[in-house]
């Protein structure tokens, strides 16, 4: 990133449409931008209105009828002197735009780096900055509404005072060290640092608890439809989508390779997988497609275990079922809609969290099967809508690496140990809250999180 130059870029996403956005942000902005309208002298308008304009290129020749809009530093996005122009949404108007720009001293920005330079301004912390990744690329109602919630700076302001608690703690603790022979120093009791260390990892244990909701809105969940051939796992695919995703038939091994489809419960993103019948087979082909299924479940956060309820199960299904049995699933005995044959006897795992019967054709008892998987995947639900949840791995580390400091320390105070190596642990925990929301911000991490931006935010 050149931290001096004045950046541009497509502000809108790629492709034809009514209204293309092209941003500039720099010290430069307002002056390549009056030469990009055709004007001499620097811009000088009315900061956020809309001022009707004619780009022209480099020779002077015009590309576009427009729209510019001012955004005077410090009260702009970046920080940073902000023009955007508002074309007509053609590729290559917008491309010949930004060329002018470009002529006239602008340089194309990179991933991310206008929101990296409302960082680096102060304008926001490094989870807001994330949650604005987050908000675009937001793939249900559950993980918009989390992102929204972060780039308002909702894990900042849950961070930000336990930060201060360490800090303040810190201080009392370096105070006893350095005035230790003053009397007016107050002294630093063990019993005191021990109850304080213990609050503030119940503080941090409440928001370690959000990453299990938090993730799983930002990231969704994988559900694993298994079951031998021919027990309605594809019917019941096609139910829980809304769609006919999948070719069902009387014939057993219809799916031989698994298939995928995407879905939302409780506003929260469900990736489906429909899986090829568990059984030992001679075709290459489905038994391919069976190791694959295997794979799937072995690393599904819960798996849908269908069974035919009009028929008994015999030692084949068993046997199948035995390949699940640990792993968190529902038993399903499908095919309510005909007489009852089978009684789900045999089944009952470590992993096994309900029995339900449905009748996939029908949907008759579908609405209780997602009753039941919200309640197994999004126990907390209504915690991350309160506020915002930890949605990131690097989110969930940093707060353990800070609980793990603060557990050395109240074992260091337990143990009577000399005042320099609690503050050491202390200090640590107080670090790792300002890593997390960028106060201390290595440029590995900053490069890391901001290249998966898009080009233009």
């Amino acid at each position: 990133m050149i931290d001096d130059a004045t950046i541009i870029a497509p502000a809108s996403a790629p492709g034809a449409g009514a209204v293309s956005i092209v941003r500039l942000s720099g010290s430069r902005a307002f002056d390549i931008a009056a030469g990009m309208a055709g004007w001499e002298g620097a811009l000088s308008l009315p900061p956020r209105t809309l001022v009707r304009c004619t780009m022209v290129d480099a020779s002077g020749a015009a590309i576009d009828d427009a729209m510019v809009v001012c955004f005077p530093s410090p009260n702009s996005f970046t920080g940073e002197d902000i023009v955007e122009f508002h074309l007509h949404g053609n590729p290559r108007i917008v491309s010949m735009v930004c060329s002018a720009g470009c002529a006239l001293g602008a340089v194309p920005a990179e991933a991310g780096e206008f929101t990296r330079r409302a960082f680096m301004n102060g304008k926001m912390d490094l989870t807001q900055a994330e949650g604005v990744a987050d908000l675009i690329a937001a793939r249900s109602d559950g993980a918009a509404r989390a992102a929204l919630a972060q780039l308002r700076g909702g894990i900042g302001y849950q961070v930000r005072p336990i930060r201060d608690r360490l800090l303040r703690l810190l201080m009392k603790i370096e105070g006893a060290i350095d005035f230790s022979d003053e009397e007016d120093v107050p002294e630093a009791a063990p019993g005191e640092l021990s109850a304080e260390i213990a609050a503030l990892r119940g503080v941090l244990a409440r928001l370690l608890s959000s990453w299990h909701v938090g993730h799983r809105m930002r990231d969704g969940v994988t559900v694993v439809i298994a079951g031998v051939a021919n027990v309605g796992k594809s019917h019941l695919l096609n139910r829980l989508l809304g769609e006919e995703r999948a070719i069902v038939g009387p014939v057993p091994g219809t799916t031989r390779d698994y298939l995928t489809g995407e879905s939302e419960i409780a506003g929260f993103p469900v990736r489906f997988v429909d899986t090829a019948g568990l059984r030992d087979t001679d075709d290459p082909v489905e038994a391919e497609g069976v190791r694959r299924s295997r794979q799937l479940v072995a690393v599904a956060d819960l798996v849908l275990y269908v069974v035919d309820g009009s028929r008994p199960s015999d030692e084949s299904e068993l046997s199948a079922y035995a390949e699940v049995a640990a792993m968190p699933h529902l038993l399903l005995i499908n095919k309510d809609d005909l007489p009852a044959a089978g009684h789900g006897d045999g089944f009952g795992g470590d992993g096994l969290k309900g029995t339900y019967r449905l009748s996939a054709k029908t949907g008759a008892g579908v609405e209780v099967l997602l009753s039941a998987m919200t309640a197994e995947l999004f126990p907390s639900a209504d915690l991350g809508r309160e506020e915002a949840p930890l949605t990131r791995l690097r989110h969930r580390e940093a707060v353990a690496r800070s609980d793990e400091a603060l557990a050395r320390a109240g074992e260091a105070v337990s143990s009577g140990m000399p005042m320099e190596c609690i503050g050491a642990d202390v200090r640590d925990a107080a670090t790792a809250m300002a890593e997390l929301t960028g106060a201390i911000a290595p440029a590995e991490v900053l490069d890391a999180i901001f290249s998966s931006f898009c080009v233009g935010k």
